[in-house]
């Protein structure tokens, strides 16, 4: 490996670290949206750190995951990862759903019970 091809490699860590954090924030915001949004409407909501982890680790992750496909000099890149990871549980409802259906719809047409 020449110096080169470490300070590429490392170039792709930094973007990737960077997502992860924008992402984290993006549901860590949401989390509170949420809490806020709750106690307006009259529901008790209290602050649960395991609720916490898992918007902020969630929203690391799909942020991660699709961010890593906008290429790096994309305007405005970073609040589209911001907004990735607050729109986190959306995305992986609408993805779980999609993929629910269209599992549902190979194993139908492998078994011969397919739509006709």
């Amino acid at each position: 490996m020449n110096a080169q091809e470490i300070v590429d490699i490392l170039i792709k860590l930094g973007t990737s670290f960077k997502d992860i954090l924008i992402g984290g924030t993006g549901g860590l915001v949401m989390y509170f949206v949420e809490n806020k949004r709750l106690k307006v409407n009259g529901v008790e909501a209290k602050m649960n750190l395991g609720s916490m982890f898992i918007n902020v680790f969630i929203g690391s992750f799909v942020a991660y995951v699709i961010g890593s496909s906008i290429g790096p000099d994309v305007s405005y890149r970073d609040g589209i990862v911001a907004l990735i990871g607050m729109c986190s549980y959306s995305i992986v409802g609408l993805l779980e759903s999609r993929f629910t259906q269209w599992a549902v719809d190979v194993f139908m047409a492998l078994i011969g019970g397919g739509k006709k």
